[in-house]
């Protein structure tokens, strides 16, 4: 991955990112951007090779827990929610 994840603004914006781009409704912070063909929210990441697109909750749960995770599990059920605590592992 050429995408520097721990470069100090880098993370500031993309945390910034994913708050501006995400509300929160019935105790859910829900994703409202884009999707993938399985219903998770989807995030581009600018690189030198081109964009990279990542799952909105792994980006989350990257940023406020330091895991990269892809196979996360929604607790409450929601596809849509990057909320940390709302994730479980398989």
């Amino acid at each position: 991955m050429d995408y520097d994840f721990d470069d100090p603004i880098k993370r500031q914006t993309i945390q910034d990112r994913l708050m501006s781009r995400s509300v929160m409704i019935n105790g859910c912070r829900l994703w409202q951007e884009g999707l993938s063909s399985k219903g998770y929210g989807m995030m581009n990441l600018p690189g030198s090779q081109g964009k990279k697109h990542m799952r909105a909750d792994v980006l989350m749960l990257y940023y406020t827990k330091g895991q990269m995770i892809p196979g996360l599990q929604h607790k409450c059920k929601n596809k849509l929610c990057i909320l940390p605590n709302h994730m479980q592992f398989e």
